[in-house]
């Protein structure tokens, strides 16, 4: 019965979003999504951006859905406001997707790898108050609940077969990007501490997470971009928050889930450049690795490429994204709407 309502909620993305953009401060973006993977088949789905811009006041609300062939569903809302000195945050998400385990940490063997289905939801959100010129601290909290295929116990990893979690904690960020999306200048950092819990007092672990990125624009038109993320795990950390490297968004050109371990360390950087019109390009290359106690520079994995940006919105700079990465192993291809970071 979803899946169906899933396929639904495609027709109707694709076919009557334009009806919301009545008012002149209104827009919509809708794009459709036409990829294809080895695990899934064919995939089809289509995504709406809505934008509201007023004096002193945003909105952006993000809205996607996408069915396989091998009957495989993602269904994701995302909505951002804001508005005088606050900002607040809600995401919600659904999948039923095949996903790949190799094994624990930075060394495992491409040839161990078992699929298995990951299912259930993601509800998140936070509420931030500015303290400081562009600083706003908050509160945030998501509740999650998987349910896993992969049939097999794992040393010294916890819940295996998926779990539900409850998270509570704060966050701070900063933010001088001239905007959101395909930022050209500027910087943005954000730290979140949160801890997870299974039912309302099985405190189960503590996460620390670290976003920071800085923009210099050459030109009007030439951008370098930097990115570097830092995730740590204390406690008991359940198989399906461990940290995985991997991603459309960060090392890209590493298959997603090939390295997860408790901790994480991410960089990347980014260089970005008309090409005529609406196109333009970058060219990129990323390095890290997953790690359970100790970090070591000898074990950093690398990996780079180059895309192609067609613009749709050139305002916001809403782009439609391909990129073609290039890992350790084997390369990766990527179609998604918006920049990586």
């Amino acid at each position: 019965m979803l899946k169906k309502i899933i396929l639904l909620m495609i027709l109707i993305i694709l076919t009557t979003t334009n009806i919301l953009a009545a008012e002149p401060e209104t827009k919509i973006i809708r794009v459709p999504i036409i990829a294809r993977s080895p695990e899934t088949g064919v995939i089809l789905g289509g995504m709406a951006i809505y934008l509201k811009e007023e004096e002193e006041k945003n909105l952006k609300v993000d809205l996607a859905a996408m069915y396989t062939q091998e009957n495989q569903a993602n269904l994701f809302l995302k909505s951002y406001k804001g508005y005088d000195d606050k900002k607040l945050e809600l995401g919600i998400s659904y999948q039923d997707w095949i996903s790949k385990f190799y094994g624990i940490g930075n060394n495992t063997d491409i040839d161990n790898e078992e699929k298995y289905d990951s299912k259930g939801f993601k509800v998140e959100g936070s509420i931030s108050k500015e303290i400081i010129n562009d600083g706003f601290l908050g509160f945030i909290t998501s509740y999650e609940d998987y349910r896993l295929s992969l049939n097999k116990e794992i040393a010294g990893i916890e819940e295996s077969k998926g779990i539900d979690l409850l998270s509570l904690g704060l966050k701070y960020s900063y933010d001088t990007r001239d905007r959101r999306m395909n930022t050209r200048s500027g910087q943005y950092f954000n730290y979140e501490a949160k801890t997870y819990y299974h039912g309302m007092d099985d405190y189960k672990f503590f996460k620390h997470d670290i976003d920071y990125r800085f923009f210099k624009s050459i030109s009007n038109e030439y951008t370098i971009g930097f990115q570097t993320k830092l995730e740590i795990n204390r406690g008991e950390i359940p198989f399906q928050s461990l940290s995985s490297l991997g991603n459309s968004n960060i090392m890209r050109g590493v298959i997603n889930g090939r390295y997860i371990d408790k901790n994480k360390f991410a960089a990347q950087i980014e260089y970005r450049y008309p090409i005529h019109k609406k196109f333009s390009g970058v060219v990129f290359a990323s390095i890290g690795e997953v790690y359970e106690k100790d970090f070591k520079t000898d074990q950093l994995k690398e990996s780079y490429g180059l895309g192609f940006r067609y613009n749709l919105d050139k305002e916001s700079g809403i782009n439609m994204r391909l990129d073609l990465a290039f890992g350790q192993e084997e390369s990766q291809f990527y179609v998604n709407i918006g920049e990586s970071f």
